[in-house]
């Protein structure tokens, strides 16, 4: 039987002192249940660490892109080219990034005028956002980061 991993945010210090603890610690950590019964004498076949952004480039790829296609849809006129979405990357939350970007740079003429009712616009925006992502992931539309095939 071959078994494969994805450890997340599992330092590799603890993970790699022995093969016992490894088991030990996937079994544990990810509570994954094995039907080979000589899971317990065998290492995994392959680990693969992942975080979001290190097997594609989700960021740039993924949700810039889903936004952009988020204002086309809505012809808000806006576009948030690479060197852009980095600077806006420093603020967490896509519902907060849209917000005071608009707060800075002005509002679309379609948005509304109150504060209550810009809230649920950018809560439509992000929802759209991330009906978008979600396809994007779903058909594998996502390049991956070169050497990761």
């Amino acid at each position: 039987h071959h078994h494969l991993f994805i450890a997340k945010n599992v330092p590799s210090s603890s993970l790699f002192s022995s093969s016992t603890r490894i088991t030990k610690q996937i079994r544990t950590a990810f509570k994954i249940k094995c039907s080979s019964a000589s899971f317990s004498n065998t290492l995994p076949s392959a680990l693969l660490f992942d975080c979001d952004g290190v097997l594609v480039d989700t960021e740039k790829d993924g949700h810039r892109v889903s936004f952009n296609d988020t204002f086309n849809e809505k012809e808000l006129g806006v576009t948030w080219d690479v060197d852009l979405y980095g600077e806006l990357l420093k603020i967490g939350g896509g519902k907060e990034r849209m917000t005071a970007y608009f707060n800075k740079t002005g509002w679309p003429d379609k948005a509304p005028k109150s504060e209550e009712e810009r809230k649920a616009f950018i809560a439509s925006l992000h929802k759209r956002k991330t009906e978008l992502f979600m396809a994007l992931i779903e058909n594998r539309l996502l390049p991956l980061r070169p050497g990761v095939a």
